[in-house]
């Protein structure tokens, strides 16, 4: 079988989809998997099969599987995280650690023997992230990822409770405009973040133009596509378009090199300056 982080499945999937094809099992773990470069490979002769890994470090690498391929990518946005990986255990949880509804979005928390003690000469990070499996139980892990179950019974990864915001009263998850955008097939790659706080606050967002979408016209159409899919107070206000990704020393996208970009950035919006909507006008 063949590891890949997803950063260098995606750039495989851009520029020669159809180099995995001799591979029996390819198996893509480290980030969230995009769903255009997924079908991009399944359509060039794909891998004997390609699968959707997801599993933090402290639950021994892997937690949980999706099996890649037309049918079960069918229909969907975003490719799933899948389903428990032999005696691992999933548990879908509110602040309080209680199970939340199929359909709700809950943290994901990790039970089974994979599960590690807790971190070296780390107690109070142990106790805060390790906690017991129901009443006196084993210890399961507190991932910090938002999930919903899907009617199938996979799990959909939402986003990062680290990375929920809020952005003049509205709670947003960075990762749900991040999915949105990828989902409109124009980008390969998508980040979005927060630029200052309160009144002033606003969102920037970076995007890798898909193959044929030209770099000069894709932060509008961008926009374009995500009002239709997302409140408009969700859509980034600025777009900086990537020639390509910036990678750190795992293969993973270096996200700290993308918000570095950001402090050169003015620190009031962009929308800040633009007509006040008569509806707003007439409120105040």
């Amino acid at each position: 079988p063949l590891l890949l982080a997803p950063s260098l499945f995606h750039m495989i999937a851009r520029e020669a989809p159809a180099a995995l094809r001799p591979v029996r099992n390819v198996v893509v773990g480290g980030e969230q998997m995009d769903l255009a470069a997924t079908r991009r490979v399944l359509a060039a002769n794909p891998p004997g099969r390609l699968v959707n890994g997801y599993g933090p470090t402290e639950t021994t690498t892997f937690a949980s599987y999706f099996h890649c391929t037309n049918e079960s990518l069918a229909g969907r946005e975003a490719v799933p995280i899948g389903y428990a990986l032999q005696q691992t255990r999933l548990h879908v949880l509110d602040e309080d650690l209680k199970p939340v509804a199929d359909g709700e979005v809950g943290e994901l928390c990790v039970g089974g023997p994979g599960v590690a003690l807790g971190y070296l000469h780390q107690p109070e990070l142990t106790a805060e992230r390790f906690v017991p499996e129901g009443h006196g139980g084993p210890l399961m892990y507190r991932t910090g990822d938002l999930v919903r179950r899907l009617p199938d019974g996979a799990l959909s990864l939402v986003g990062r409770r680290d990375r929920q915001i809020k952005l003049r009263g509205f709670r947003i998850e960075l990762e749900e405009i991040e999915r949105a955008a990828a989902a409109t097939g124009l980008v390969d790659g998508v980040f979005v973040e927060k630029v200052g706080e309160g009144p002033f606050a606003w969102l920037a967002g970076f995007a890798l133009p898909a193959a044929g979408v030209p770099a000069d016209t894709l932060p509008g159409a961008l926009s374009a596509a995500l009002a239709e899919r997302i409140p408009s107070y969700m859509v980034p206000s600025r777009w900086e378009v990537l020639s390509e990704l910036p990678l750190g020393p795992t293969g993973k996208v270096d996200r700290a090199r993308l918000q570095a970009r950001l402090r050169d950035l003015p620190a009031a919006s962009p929308g800040a300056a633009e007509p006040v909507p008569p509806e707003l006008a007439r409120i105040w």
